[in-house]
């Protein structure tokens, strides 16, 4: 537990010097992100897999070939107090199975690395954000620190001579995040927002750099391993005592390694979500929506065509309609005039009369100008389909879904972006004030520092353009949502008004039996007064033609 107690001697120290500084504000905040560190230990480290990679220089600063893995905690210690001076150049890297897993590393080596190099504690707080976690945290939070020891005092910062180190340093820390594409637990790749962690120190007297990076994949790892052999890093013997221009300009260009990695996927990422968009919407603008209208109609702004017929009949509707009903009515009389002549001549002018009043009840067009015939199974009334046109059956409210997916990622890369943006302009205005300070009569290092800002400022406008790209793709959306919201709507009311049809044909047709039904009930009433009348006439003709059956009847 050495590693500990030299992590807890290391704060201590910290923020000892932080209240004789005054710095109340500091010493709190150093101490509350190390009581956080010891409450979240079993959710942010994983102690079953631990590993540290180093890359570092050698003799001459010349990088090695490969990385040197360290995975217990006996190799970490012997790694790093290895007798001599430090490499000139030591860039350590943790990572993680994914950006909501355990860092791969315990929490002891951890504590050993960040005391033996005396990290700062405001890069604990970056830290944080990686870890288990059901959900992602933060809500895209980007932040930068940074500090230095030049006017430290001899006890709050001792020099080390026997690691190369003055213990005069600068010291920042940055949390970035961007847009990734990672592959789901369904197969499908889809854009996550990212988050990287980076510590650096920089010796302002022997110029050694010291970087701490914490990704949950090797991206860096591979591009650090790749830029790092081309940077001039030059041995102390082909140095003037005291120039450290050549390792400054070394260690900006490091930066720009993390610092370009926030524009670097966000073209692709507006460029994809921009064209799964454009799928969903483009249908839906091109949609007719007046789809229950006819096709070969010429005003498609007009009523619908059922509603227009069923409102507004024409004159050959009407005509049609009538003579249909009047054709019915003579139909039923003569059916009827020929069941009441087999009963008896004689009632042929008075049922005659009956009927005439009965067709005068039933001719009225507003009874019966719609249904000429009483068949039940005609088809040449049916109700329209609610989409004659084959366009709003395509829309689905798991489009909507899809949509507001979007809206959300491309929100979360604004905000990251617009976070990184703050991060970047303050590595600026740190520099800026090292330059003005530390680097004030060094003509070199003022101008390594000029061109990183330069270059810095470069990658903002950049990042600024994204914004206001993913800022106006977030209003297509969102006027894209309302869209598709009231073309579902519609084919709501459409299905509605379908079903109303259909509703209204069947009231109809109800109409149409109950009309036949009092037909022939009032036939029947007509025979049943008829009987009645002349039945008496009956039994007396009866009786007189035969006389036999007088006694019976």
């Amino acid at each position: 537990m050495i590693g500990s107690r030299s992590f807890v001697v290391i704060l201590t120290n910290i923020l000892k010097h932080s209240l004789e500084t005054s710095n109340l504000l500091e010493a709190l905040y150093g101490e509350r992100q190390y009581e956080s560190l010891q409450e979240r230990e079993c959710s942010l480290f994983d102690h079953a897999a631990s590993v540290i990679t180093f890359w570092e220089t050698g003799k001459r600063n010349q990088f090695p070939k490969e990385e040197e893995a360290i995975w217990d905690m006996e190799t970490l210690r012997l790694h790093l107090h290895r007798g001599d001076q430090d490499p000139h150049v030591r860039h350590v890297f943790v990572g993680a199975d994914n950006s909501r897993s355990p860092l791969s590393c315990s929490m002891d080596m951890f504590k050993l690395v960040c005391s033996y190099h005396q990290v700062n504690h405001a890069f604990l707080e970056p830290v944080h954000a990686f870890g288990r976690q059901k959900e992602p945290l933060d809500l895209c939070l980007a932040q930068f620190k940074g500090c230095d020891t030049l006017s430290c005092p001899a006890e709050g910062s001792p020099e080390l001579p026997k690691l190369g180190r003055s213990g005069r340093e600068i010291q920042l820390s940055y949390l970035l995040r961007s847009v990734e594409s990672s592959e789901s637990g369904n197969g499908v790749w889809d854009w996550q927002i990212r988050q990287v962690a980076n510590y650096h120190s920089f010796d302002v007297e022997t110029g050694r750099a010291f970087w701490f990076t914490i990704k949950a994949d090797e991206i860096f790892e591979d591009r650090i391993k790749k830029i790092s052999p081309l940077l001039r890093i030059p041995a102390k013997t082909e140095t003037q005592d005291g120039d450290v221009s050549l390792y400054l300009q070394a260690s900006l260009a490091t930066h720009l390694v993390y610092l370009s990695w926030c524009d670097e996927n966000c073209r692709q990422f507006i460029n994809e979500t921009e064209a799964g968009i454009r799928t969903i919407v483009t249908p839906a603008t091109r949609a007719i929506v007046d789809d229950l209208i006819d096709k070969e109609s010429s005003f498609l702004s007009a009523y619908p065509k059922p509603l227009r017929d069923s409102r507004n009949p024409t004159m050959y509707s009407q005509s049609q309609s009538m003579s249909g009903t009047l054709a019915t009515t003579i139909d039923s009389e003569k059916n009827k005039m020929s069941m009441l002549s087999r009963m008896t001549n004689g009632t042929s002018s008075t049922l005659s009369s009956w009927l005439k009043q009965e067709k005068s009840k039933h001719a009225d067009p507003e009874l019966g100008d719609q249904y000429p015939t009483c068949n039940t199974t005609d088809t040449s009334s049916q109700p329209p389909q609610p989409d004659t046109w084959e366009t709003l059956n395509q829309f689905r409210f798991k489009d909507i879904q899809t949509l507001h997916k979007h809206s959300d990622i491309i929100h979360r890369a604004s905000l990251a972006l617009e976070l990184d943006v703050g991060v970047l302009g303050d590595i600026c205005d740190f520099y800026s004030q090292i330059a003005a300070t530390e680097f004030r009569e060094k003509a070199a290092c003022e101008v390594s520092i000029c061109r990183f800002i330069k270059e810095v400022k470069s990658i903002v406008r950049r990042l600024e353009t994204r914004l206001h790209q993913m800022r106006c793709l977030a209003i297509s959306i969102s006027q894209s949502i309302q869209l598709y919201e009231r073309l579902i709507q519609q084919r709501t009311n459409h299905v509605g008004n379908w079903f109303a049809e259909i509703a209204h044909e069947n009231t109809k047709q109800m109409q149409v039996i109950t009309d036949k039904t009092l037909k022939e009930t009032t036939s029947m009433h007509v025979i049943t007064i008829a009987t009645l009348i002349f039945l008496p006439a009956t039994f007396v003709a009866v009786r007189t033609a035969y006389p036999s059956l007088a006694s019976v009847i």
